[in-house]
């Protein structure tokens, strides 16, 4: 602890320390990166004023203003990607492959982000009296913001500036594994422009963090919120924001399926299913969980997974998960599937370490098994045989997950209609279910939330209408009103 550093809040464009802080602790390394500093109930509604005092202002800033902030961010982003590299891997368990292409997702969503600054239009609706009517498209005020810990970059800056560049400003509660680095992005908006108070970053411990969320939720100049998590913590804020009428949008969790039909190129399916399911040790939302293998390719594609495993096992060996109780969530799926008579493909000794796990592959594993419907936020697929394309459309939908899935035929009206069926925000057709771009809208069917990020669609999310219409000035006889 006597290395560490103090990482303060960063409330109306300066560093704001408490009383109260918590310790970050390196996941892997076991060692505190920082002492955090976490807002007490009277920072927090300081920091609301905050927000609130700077709406007008960055509402009524012209579009190509907010469009040049965001784009002088960008290259300040970009320009500092050494120091934040620093912070990301001080801060949390993370691969150079994975903070590489995090940062390059990141930076392509803020530079989309600034494009659809003056891409914000209205409407002239047809009216039943003739009358003129305008429909606007205006920001909600304070947007509180939630971000997670997994692809720290990208699911952090997309729930900033989206919302900034509709207008709004933004509450954020950082994810608590990287305090640094959120509150190095913070910095690296002011320095671009950014009015103080459109942008507050607070931290919450643990002991607080309920009341906290309720405070800021039900605090009447927070007029929406936006939430990345797991689905048992979004289920809680949904209901806060149930409470107070205020809309929300959800990307919670996923249990990606990849269907892998007789036409299939298998080599494809199997390197795609691999890589979906073990980027970042699994810790994506959209990763592949299952593969739903047709019976008429089933034993060749276990053949072949078997020997893709064998031959590169460096590749699918050891991940470092964020922290101990990060790691101890798959395995417990795993050793429940293995009681009841599930088999492992691949053959890894167990780490030493509490937070490292192996990359699974399982065959045998059925209903009665909790890997075969819970989400395991880790490195491992099962593979299930399936009849038909009906059959594993019927297995995909009775997920209560609905995210991502990937479907792997060369008949592409087959892929098409089975996409068509599937009950997920995204289809991938002979690619693996973890993809992002920021001009495509991102976000969940059923559990797995609801609204959408990204590019035009993020406008939909983060602004509201309102109806301006022109009476035709003609009189109305008053006497119409009796009875």
């Amino acid at each position: 602890m006597t290395n560490a550093i103090t990482v303060p809040l960063w409330i109306d464009g300066k560093e704001v320390n408490s009383s109260t802080t918590f310790a970050n602790v390196h996941g892997i390394t076991r060692e505190a990166s920082s002492n955090v500093a976490a807002a007490d109930a009277d920072v927090l509604n300081a920091a609301i004023a905050s927000n609130k005092a700077a709406f007008r202002g960055w509402a009524d800033t012209p579009a190509w203003q907010r469009r040049d902030v965001l784009n002088k961010f960008g290259d300040l982003f970009a320009n500092t990607k050494d120091e934040l590299f620093r912070l990301y891997s001080t801060e949390t368990p993370v691969s150079g492959v994975i903070m590489e292409s995090d940062f390059g997702y990141a930076l392509s969503h803020i530079r989309e982000a600034a494009s659809i600054c003056t891409q914000i239009k209205g409407d002239i609706p047809v009216t039943a009296d003739n009358s003129l009517a305008l429909v606007l498209r205006e920001p909600y005020g304070c947007v509180l913001s939630v971000t997670p810990f997994n692809f720290a970059a990208t699911l952090t800056l997309r729930a900033l500036v989206y919302p900034i560049a509709c207008g709004n400003t933004v509450l954020c509660k950082a994810s608590d594994r990287l305090p640094g680095y959120c509150l190095a992005i913070a910095k690296l908006f002011k320095e671009a422009g950014l009015p103080d108070g459109v942008l507050n970053l607070v931290q919450f411990d643990a002991k607080n963090v309920a009341a906290r969320m309720e405070q800021a939720i039900s605090h009447p100049d927070v007029r929406m919120i936006n939430f990345t998590g797991s689905v048992t913590v979004g289920r809680i804020v949904a209901g806060l924001c149930g409470k107070v009428g205020k809309p929300i949008l959800l990307e919670l969790g996923g249990k990606a399926p990849a269907i892998v039909m007789p036409s299939a190129d298998l080599e494809v399916a199997v390197n795609n299913i691999l890589f979906a399911a073990n980027a970042h040790g699994g810790q994506i939302c959209m990763s592949t969980e299952v593969a739903l293998v047709h019976q008429d390719v089933y034993d060749r594609f276990v053949e072949v997974m078997q020997r893709v495993i064998d031959s590169d096992v460096d590749a699918l060996g050891e991940f470092s998960m964020i922290n101990a109780a990060g790691a101890s969530k798959p395995k417990e799926l795993w050793a429940d599937a293995l009681s009841k008579g599930a088999k492992v493909l691949t053959k890894h000794q167990p780490s030493d370490h509490e937070a490292k796990i192996a990359a699974t592959v399982m065959t045998g594993v059925t209903p009665d098994m909790k890997l075969f419907n819970d989400e395991s936020f880790g490195p491992n697929v099962s593979i299930v045989r399936v009849k038909d394309a009906a059959d594993a459309i019927e297995i995909s939908n009775g997920s209560g997950f609905g995210l991502s899935s990937s479907i792997f035929t060369n008949d592409i009206m087959e892929g098409l209609a089975i996409a068509k069926l599937l009950e997920t925000g995204a289809v991938h057709l002979n690619s693996g279910s973890v993809h992002d771009e920021p001009t495509i809208p991102h976000g969940g069917h059923k559990n797995s939330g609801h609204g959408r990020f990204n590019g035009a669609y993020a406008i939909q999310s983060f602004t509201q209408t309102k109806t301006v219409r022109f009476g035709n000035l003609g009189a109305i006889p008053l006497h119409i009103l009796k009875n």
